[in-house]
């Protein structure tokens, strides 16, 4: 479990080049991951334990988290948020063109889960967003026994399997 004590109940929710790595890289250290997806293109790509995006090691850390449990594939946020610990929200914020992130997805997977999230989970920002974003999210799920977070990504493309452990 290098060097991890504690197993997590851990949800990553959105599959690509931030979502990916990180539920790999946490079922390698031994977490329970869920890795939730509503695209069917990559989700038929998971499923059959293939990655959606080209990173060096990334499949080989999705085979081994699936093969031995510790990873496993959903079609709904909703579901695969039950019993989690922490949430990530990994999901697109394209740039609209005034230059400013669009939070559709964020604002839309926040209202999904909201009534499945288990009393005490912390729903973690780890998709590009601007500041203020947990106070949309708060406003979203509307509820006081969850705690809301930022954690930026830094990784980076081609080297994210990488980066995940050491951003």
């Amino acid at each position: 479990m290098a060097g991890n004590s504690k197993s997590a109940k851990v949800t990553v929710i959105g599959a690509g080049y931030v979502g990916v790595p990180t539920a790999a890289v946490l079922a390698h250290f031994g977490h329970e991951v869920v890795l939730a997806e509503s695209n069917p293109a990559p989700l038929r790509l998971l499923v059959r334990g293939e990655s959606p995006i080209v990173e060096k090691g990334l499949e080989e850390l999705l085979g081994e988290g699936l093969s031995s449990g510790k990873l496993r594939i959903a079609r709904s946020a909703a579901e695969a948020v039950e019993g989690a610990e922490f949430v990530f929200l990994c999901v697109p914020t394209p740039q609209g063109s005034d230059g400013s992130a669009d939070l559709s997805f964020v604002e839309a997977v926040s209202e999904e889960i909201k009534t499945s999230l288990r009393t005490g989970a912390i729903v973690v920002n780890k998709s590009t967003v601007p500041v203020g974003t947990a106070g949309l999210v708060e406003r979203v799920t509307d509820r006081d026994d969850i705690k809301v977070v930022s954690n930026p990504e830094f990784l980076r493309e081609g080297t994210a399997v990488a980066d995940s452990p050491a951003p």
